[in-house]
């Protein structure tokens, strides 16, 4: 990873509050850790579950062309979010 990847999480189905946070990246290795520490702090849970569609890694969202994922929180509430990458400048 050459430059920095700036990733949103996006809440699909809150209308209130969909945006979990934007995180950057300059080396991937922490990715799925720190995308989990996102979740957690904005559903006020455990992720007990986290399955990316396709089979991707988190750092895989490039063009602008956003990933669906599923987490579990708590064992109990399940939701989709969407990975996308974020340009700024």
């Amino acid at each position: 990873m050459n430059r920095p990847l700036h990733i949103t999480l996006i809440e699909c189905d809150n209308s209130e509050c969909p945006n979990i946070g934007t995180l950057t990246f300059v080396e991937e290795h922490n990715a799925r850790e720190r995308c989990i520490a996102a979740l957690e702090s904005h559903f006020d849970g455990e992720v007990t579950g986290f399955r990316i569609q396709g089979g991707l890694n988190i750092t895989d969202v490039l063009n602008s062309s956003p990933i669906d994922a599923t987490i579990e929180i708590n064992g109990e509430y399940t939701a989709n979010i969407e990975i996308q990458q974020t340009f700024l400048f």
